[in-house]
């Protein structure tokens, strides 16, 4: 497992939405994971998961590549709070 920057952005984008994630490995297999801890609800979990995933996913490929050099991608969210409004799930 080899640890990454947790720094997500874009290089031609000066104007985009740069993201920092708190822990980004990489899997002998080439599976990039990244672990977030959130201690407070902002309200913004779906949508923030989503962008996080989506530049982890985005940042394998140069230009050129084809879409089945993409490796598998996995985000784990450790919240200190209840996010699923439902009494029993996994």
């Amino acid at each position: 497992m080899e640890y990454i920057d947790p720094i997500l952005g874009i290089v031609n984008a000066v104007d985009d939405k740069t993201g920092i994630l708190d822990v980004r490995v990489k899997t002998e297999d080439g599976t990039h994971i990244n672990v977030e801890i959130q201690l407070l609800n902002q309200y913004n979990m779906v949508e923030r998961t989503l962008f996080y995933w989506s530049r982890l996913s985005n940042s394998q490929l140069k230009k050129g590549q084809n879409y089945r050099n993409l490796k598998r991608t996995i985000t784990i969210n450790i919240l200190n709070f209840d996010y699923i409004d439902i009494e029993k799930f996994y």
